[in-house]
């Protein structure tokens, strides 16, 4: 057949490359992920799920977006809170979002997870600023 074969451990780009595109798949195909951005300054958060995961329109008197988040380190789980538009009380549970540097800080492990995306996503989904 003359079938020419690649061991693509051998090449880090190559490597680097098929297992992002095998993450990829996985994220589409194996959670509850409705859309998937990446840029080259983008991190891929598999547990961030946002407001809507169901894909139903977000009410405009919504007033707080939750977004489940485990964090890559210490795999712990947290309800982070996103006031939309103006300050809300915090709900039982939820720790409140980042606001000033969008890096959220593990209270568990210290981890750093930069969730600006996050951020992005839901404030163009709602059409509202996230606010402390």
């Amino acid at each position: 057949m003359k079938l020419k074969i690649t061991n693509f451990n051998l090449s880090a780009d190559l490597n680097d490359a098929i297992v992002r595109y095998y993450t990829l798949l996985r994220m589409s195909f194996d959670t509850n992920m409705y859309k998937l951005i990446e840029t080259v300054e983008s991190q891929i958060y598999r547990f961030v799920v946002g407001p809507n995961p169901g894909g139903a329109p977000i009410s405009e008197k919504q007033k707080i977006a939750g977004v489940n988040f485990e964090c890559p380190k210490c795999k712990e789980h947290f309800l982070i809170q996103l006031n939309l538009g103006k300050s809300e009380p915090l709900k039982p549970g939820h720790v409140p979002y980042p606001v000033d540097d969008n890096v959220f800080k593990c209270p568990n492990c210290s981890a750093q997870s930069n969730l600006a995306n996050v951020r992005l996503q839901i404030e163009a989904q709602t059409g509202k600023k996230i606010v402390k």
